[in-house]
């Protein structure tokens, strides 16, 4: 697998170089990567913050915890719960 700095750009990144960044957004896009995948997907979406705003939705643990696994500036994590889970969650002593 090429390194980030190693790969050519993506159709993404080359139009959001030469016109108005695009808005890009998956829904559980990783869910059925192993690992390995997952966590590099994760980064490649890291790194395509730095060109254009990217939203990663997901009700998957998993695909929450592999974003937690990568450490970039742009890569930022917002869960959104309802008030009933809200609720719950605190009911429960946050567990």
């Amino acid at each position: 697998m090429l390194a980030i700095e190693e790969r050519p750009p993506s159709g993404i990144e080359h139009y959001c170089a030469v016109a108005e960044p695009l808005l890009f957004i998956a829904d559980d896009l990783p869910v059925h990567f192993d690992d390995d995948r997952s966590v590099a997907t994760m980064t490649l979406l890291a790194e395509l913050g730095r060109t254009t705003q990217v939203l990663l939705f997901t009700h998957h643990r998993s695909v929450h915890d592999g974003v937690s696994k990568i450490s970039h500036d742009s890569a930022k994590i917002i869960d959104l719960i309802s008030p009933s889970e809200e609720s719950r969650v605190a009911a429960s002593g946050g567990a």
